[in-house]
């Protein structure tokens, strides 16, 4: 199977051309070995997507072992003990609120960006809002590695 990214050096700076939509974007490297495993990478992914997608999980399991078992339930409950009593109120029932219903009790590592679109877009300002904090707040604490907005 041909490669759909080709690497190339700009003033030092190796780079990755994606052959399908002509898309050229650096690697941010002067080293051609890690160019070379970026590079790697991107073709791996597009060739086996679901291969990648377990890879990433087992990573984020090794890391963390906790990671897989974390849920958003647990971010939602974390964030409501954050700032005044009464910002804890409005988080706790924002944190109850239906809306959320399609992920609380999922694991982090679960729901894809589809998922979470399709949330938002049900949810209005409100659920976009709190769920930029929950997962701003999931990546401070490094609950969630992967950034989804």
């Amino acid at each position: 199977m041909k490669n759909r990214f080709r690497l190339y050096r700009r003033n030092g700076v190796y780079y990755a051309q994606d052959s399908c939509t002509g898309k050229q974007k650096s690697l941010r490297t002067v080293r051609r070995f890690e160019a070379e495993q970026l590079l790697h990478a991107r073709n791996t992914a597009v060739q086996q997507p679901i291969l990648n997608l377990e890879l990433a999980k087992a990573s984020l399991t090794a890391a963390d072992p906790k990671m897989a078992q974390r849920t958003w339930r647990d971010v939602m409950r974390e964030y409501a003990t954050h700032g005044r009593e009464t910002s804890q109120e409005r988080s706790s029932r924002m944190a109850m609120s239906p809306t959320l219903d399609a992920i609380r009790d999922r694991k982090l590592i679960e729901p894809t960006s589809e998922d979470l679109l399709e949330l938002l877009r049900r949810g209005g300002a409100a659920t976009n809002n709190y769920m930029r904090r929950y997962h701003n707040l999931a990546r401070s604490l490094q609950m969630v590695l992967i950034s989804l907005f």
